[in-house]
């Protein structure tokens, strides 16, 4: 099934092509949830999770999920820096020190981790990570006696972010001795193999533009290590032409960032780098505005995730995909580059469910000025949707996206995503700009 769904604002018409999927509502020019007076409401709802009565654990005990779930998110939201709200972090990384915390406990202390991770490392105000530097102690302290894969994975690639934490090269010989078959983790195995292995040049970026997996469009997507950075992206029809616009290649910035500090191996961590397969859109409703916005998400498949009707040309999806198929669809002087195997990987470890997306949540939850950029997701690709005080778009990349591929494929969206980090060798701290790729693009 074929539909055309068609949303205006400020004067424009965007028709977006969507396939299997039922027809779209009628798009919003002005979307009360994004009003100045819904997000002041929508705050108080969130603070009212964070009194020191939803803290007391004899009230809650940490094997309470969906309690803790819940304050925990308005504490990574809100970043209070009061008192009560540092004791009940402090208490719950305390029990995930414990010798043998139990699986009922898990998912509340992997929340607490997360959370400490983006009060200590992403603050939106630069008082929060004063807060709540005692974070980075229970993380140390959990490096040195915990046996608990997870956790100490968690902790190690936390604190691999943090600029003030000490080299954590020394913890690596007694953190290896006290889990022996560390190597069989495959979580705690990537991240150490993160921190162990030296950095390898880029491979010839001209020899990436020019691959071709299929007859399929591909979207590139050129990182800078730094994901706060937008990233630049780009399309390719399945002939191996760059998609071009009457201002010359096409682009647009999309952001990789997560709202936790959290590495590629990790569920909500940020997105890994690597090949993935694009398949198909989702339309979103409005009681899920504030996560993904208003415009249709891009589904995001990795290698064996379940989900996708195929990952490799002409091959089902249940067909397993070993790393020796998943090298051979890369250039040849790109098949040893670790770095992009961590789609792969993650595809391994069971993340999934990654998307490209807008947001219609309050850019100031997240940003301590205006600014011109996506909102962070958890582990998703952002695209920029801005909304005035009166709740009126103001802008919105994901429908260019939408729009440039149906040029290329119309009636659909399948294809490929190749996503990797490029280097910024004068520390400028801005974008892959297109200036900088064009002279590499194949013509």
């Amino acid at each position: 099934m074929v539909r055309q769904w068609v949303r205006q604002w400020a004067g424009f018409t965007v028709a977006v092509v969507l396939t299997g999927f039922s027809p779209a509502q009628a798009a919003e020019a002005t979307v009360p949830q994004a009003t100045q007076a819904e997000r002041a409401m929508q705050r108080q709802a969130l603070a009212k999770f964070l009194t020191p009565a939803n803290y007391d654990l004899a009230l809650h005990p940490a094997t309470d999920q969906t309690h803790w779930r819940q304050v925990l998110w308005s504490m990574t939201l809100l970043q209070p820096t009061d008192i009560p709200a540092q004791q009940v972090l402090t208490q719950l990384l305390d029990l995930a020190l414990t010798p043998n915390p139990g699986a009922d406990l898990q998912p509340t202390l992997v929340q607490a981790l997360k959370t400490g991770a983006a009060l200590y490392t992403h603050p939106v105000q630069p008082n929060t990570r004063d807060s709540y530097r005692f974070v980075r102690d229970k993380l140390q302290a959990l490096l040195a006696v915990s046996r608990n894969p997870g956790l100490v994975s968690l902790a190690l690639a936390t604190l691999a972010r943090d600029p003030d934490a000490p080299d954590l090269s020394p913890w690596l010989p007694g953190l290896k001795t006290r889990l022996p078959l560390w190597f069989l983790d495959t979580g705690l195995r990537t991240t150490i193999e993160d921190l162990e292995l030296p950095a390898a040049p880029l491979p010839p970026l001209v020899d990436l533009l020019r691959q071709q997996v299929t007859s399929l469009p591909s979207l590139y997507l050129l990182c800078r290590r730094d994901r706060s950075i937008p990233c630049l992206a780009l399309l390719k029809d399945g002939q191996g032409h760059f998609y071009r616009s009457g201002e010359g290649v096409w682009h647009i910035n999309l952001l990789a960032r997560s709202i936790y500090p959290l590495a590629w191996n990790f569920n909500s961590g940020e997105t890994p780098q690597g090949l993935l397969r694009l398949e198909g859109t989702i339309l979103r409703t409005p009681q899920e505005f504030r996560a993904f916005g208003q415009f249709p998400s891009v589904k995001v498949f990795l290698p064996n995730e379940p989900g996708a009707m195929q990952f490799l040309p002409g091959v089902a999806a249940t067909t397993p995909i070993d790393l020796g198929i998943y090298r051979s669809l890369w250039p040849l002087s790109w098949q040893n580059y670790r770095p992009v195997e961590q789609s792969f990987w993650a595809g391994k470890l069971g993340r999934s469910l990654i998307r490209i997306h807008g947001s219609g949540e309050n850019p100031e939850l997240f940003y301590p000025q205006p600014i011109d950029l996506p909102n962070p997701t958890i582990g998703c690709i952002g695209a920029l949707e801005h909304y005035s005080p009166d709740g009126q778009l103001q802008q919105a990349d994901l429908p260019r996206l939408l729009n440039a591929w149906n040029e290329l494929q119309p009636g659909g969206m399948t294809g490929y995503l190749w996503l990797i980090e490029v280097p910024d060798p004068q520390g400028t701290n801005q974008p892959v700009n297109i200036q900088e790729i064009e002279p590499v693009l194949p013509t």
